[in-house]
């Protein structure tokens, strides 16, 4: 294994066991900074999560604010 992929994969180590603590924090009341820095590290870490996230979050935006009007 080339020194690029060792880092790519300590890397991703990093990121599996960040998310592994993120699924019991957004369980859990009173995490919420927790929660924060660990969707940080995964956006900066993971370039295909970060798109999905921004997706996730455009498009709740655009359903609430639909229903909002509604209202």
């Amino acid at each position: 294994m080339d020194k690029q992929k060792m880092e790519r994969a300590k890397d991703i180590e990093y990121l599996l066991s960040n998310l592994d603590r993120m699924e019991y924090w957004s369980r859990n009341k009173n995490t919420d900074h927790l929660l924060e820095n660990g969707l940080y590290h995964l956006c900066r870490g993971d370039k295909e999560f970060s798109g999905k996230l921004h997706q996730l979050l455009s498009d709740t935006k655009q359903r609430l604010q639909k229903e909002f009007d509604e209202l």
